[in-house]
């Protein structure tokens, strides 16, 4: 059953102006496939890298960039600012804010 007709079964009690609601039809139960193997996932997912290699470029591209930056930025500390609100003496007073 999926979950539409879920929602109208549900809607059309809901909404009923009969004061004997009318019995639902019996359904035949439904069951899964069988899960897939390792061996058959694993197939499934190399064919799948094989023949859509440009579903991977955009992401390679999100990823790869951010990397690179903080590659760069970590690869060169002479260039961290000295004093920063997360580097300084605790004191009683301060606050720190997320969201």
């Amino acid at each position: 059953m999926t979950p539409a007709v879920q929602a109208h079964e549900i809607t059309a009690l809901l909404h009923d102006l009969s004061a004997r609601p009318s019995t639902p039809a019996r359904q035949t139960p439904w069951f899964p496939d069988s899960p897939l193997s390792s061996r058959e996932l694993l197939t499934r997912a190399w064919l799948h890298a094989l023949l859509l290699p440009w579903r991977a470029t955009p992401l390679l591209g999100r990823v790869l960039a951010p990397a690179r930056n903080l590659f760069a930025e970590l690869s060169t500390p002479e260039d961290a600012p000295e004093m920063t609100r997360f580097n300084s003496v605790v004191s009683p007073y301060k606050v720190f804010n997320t969201r």
